[in-house]
């Protein structure tokens, strides 16, 4: 139970095997020394334990993006992100083993997908555009279908926030048009489809007119 989990912490943290990171008013993270992080994934993969270990972390983190995404705009913003911020290693580890090592792309594109607002929000919009493109780029035929409009809209609004309009236009129209065309595509955080097709039409217009193509813009 909990206190056999407080009990456990604490005797690693009395023989510094974890050592208190962060502590806030409500919160207690704990962290280990990097040798003796080593080691444990040394024994991990000698036992034949870090594949299903990791799965669970990457497992754990998409969930914890799904609950808050299903919040998102009903809560005050720092409220909302803070938590997540601090879980930044945390996620790109996840989406290292699941997209970079092919573990599970699909469960890496989720993890893409829901981190949008988070990256945003954080002004890593440059490391939204590189995950979003991995993903994009890893994908098998049927997984796309599933993720590519939701991964074609978070580049739009990366590529917006970096300046680069061409892109922008381009990721933006491709995500407005199979919105149209698939209705059902997933969505960002908890928007409607038609939301996101709104969203997708508002970059693409805003990269043509950053570029004065007005009429096309229009």
């Amino acid at each position: 139970g909990a206190n056999e989990l407080l009990a456990i912490l604490s005797s690693l943290v009395d023989k510094s095997l974890l050592v208190v990171t962060d502590q806030g008013p409500d919160t207690l993270r704990y962290g280990m020394l990097e040798t003796t992080r080593e080691y444990a994934l040394d024994r991990l993969t000698a036992e034949d334990d870090r594949n299903s270990t990791e799965r669970r972390h990457a497992e754990y983190f998409a969930n914890l993006l799904g609950r808050s995404n299903a919040v998102w705009g009903t809560v005050p913003m720092p409220t909302w992100l803070v938590p997540l911020e601090f879980e930044l290693d945390n996620l790109r580890a996840s989406l290292r083993w699941s997209l970079v090592e092919r573990h599970d792309v699909d469960l890496g594109a989720a993890i893409v997908v829901a981190q949008e607002t988070v990256l945003e929000s954080l002004s890593l919009a440059v490391e939204g555009c590189r995950w979003c493109e991995h993903a994009l780029t890893v994908l098998p035929p049927e997984a796309l279908l599933v993720y590519e409009a939701a991964l074609q809209l978070a580049l739009a609004r990366f590529y917006s926030r970096e300046t680069f309009f061409d892109q922008a236009i381009e990721a933006g129209a491709r995500s407005a048009a199979l919105y149209r065309s698939r209705p059902d595509s997933l969505t960002l955080r908890n928007l409607s489809a038609r939301a996101c097709l709104a969203s997708a039409l508002s970059f693409t217009g805003w990269a043509y007119t950053a570029l004065r193509r007005y009429e096309e813009a229009d």
